[in-house]
């Protein structure tokens, strides 16, 4: 994890930053942990509108836990995306083919794959 005085560095010598943030801070700890925000891992495609993930696993049994909790998931809502196995890779798009578009539930659906990807990762830990 960068701190803040790492990510500064780059902008400002070490004076200039330790005047900048005295005068609007007073004195801090410029050693705090900072976390940097990923790019997002669903990407929005067109024509039609959906979202789109690209799933990369470890081995082939990942790749069946994260296919059956998947179909589990649908199952339950009543909801479904297209999957696409490509070894290791999991690519999955989903949208709401009624309206042809992207709606509440296509993101819960997103954000829920994400947690099962997790789940799915870190079970071998």
């Amino acid at each position: 994890m960068k701190t803040l005085s790492s990510l500064m560095r780059g902008y400002l010598n070490e004076s200039t930053q330790s005047e900048i943030q005295s005068s609007l801070f007073g004195k801090i700890n410029s050693e705090f942990p900072v976390e940097i925000e990923k790019k997002p891992a669903w990407k929005t495609l067109e024509n039609p509108p959906r979202l789109s993930r690209k799933f990369e696993l470890e081995n082939s049994r990942q790749v069946a836990q994260f296919i059956f909790e998947i179909l589990q998931f649908e199952s339950q809502i009543s909801h479904n995306g297209s999957l696409l196995i490509e070894g290791k890779n999991v690519t999955v798009e989903v949208y709401t083919h009624t309206v042809e578009d992207i709606t509440e539930l296509d993101v819960e659906y997103a954000q829920e794959l994400s947690k099962i990807y997790s789940d799915v990762k870190d079970y071998e830990k």
